[in-house]
């Protein structure tokens, strides 16, 4: 009985350990916690919410198979972790929010170069567009009447021949 007893606590003490570690991991992963290996401060927002979403699955796993002490540690673990998390991810939201008003002058011309850059994009497509017409009504122009009227091509006036045109642009935008 004995044995049971010490093999019980030693499971516990594992469970606890690791548990432990995974929330090591996530506070490492949060940016609150220096990374031992590297001296460094490394912030990983999505990797923090993996480790949460793990611990969370071992909660509902092991729901019914734990102590009172390992479910109030794994408890308290996730609730810390979980309010961490949030915090965090207020704090790049707000920062999201604040950071165009931050930037260099510098940053915000190369912003601007390919906004216009962009919008010159769209203006090349329409010029493309526009050229394409002119290169069409020339082509129907230079062939002769009589092989137009044949071929069923011939616009017996102005208004078809922009109404033609209006279904085109209407058939490029899509």
């Amino acid at each position: 009985m004995a044995e049971q007893a010490d093999e019980a606590q030693y499971h516990e003490a594992r469970f606890l350990a690791l548990i432990s570690g995974l929330a090591g991991n996530a506070m490492q992963h949060l940016g609150k916690v220096m990374n031992t290996l590297t001296g460094q401060i490394e912030r990983n927002l999505e990797l923090a919410r993996e480790t949460i979403d793990l611990l969370r699955m071992l909660r509902e796993k092991t729901k019914g198979n734990l102590s009172d002490r390992e479910k109030r540690s794994l408890d308290a673990l996730l609730s810390s972790l979980q309010l961490n998390y949030v915090d965090e991810a207020r704090a790049d939201a707000q920062k999201a929010k604040e950071e165009p008003k931050e930037r260099p002058p510098e940053a915000r011309k190369e912003e601007k170069a390919g906004e216009e850059a962009v919008s010159s994009g769209g203006e090349r497509k329409e010029e493309a567009a526009a050229e394409e017409e002119v290169v069409e009504a020339r082509v129907s122009e230079d062939k002769p009447k009589a092989e137009q009227s044949a071929t069923g091509e011939a616009e017996p006036d102005e208004e078809s021949s922009a109404k033609k045109k209006r279904t085109k642009r209407g058939r490029d935008a899509k």
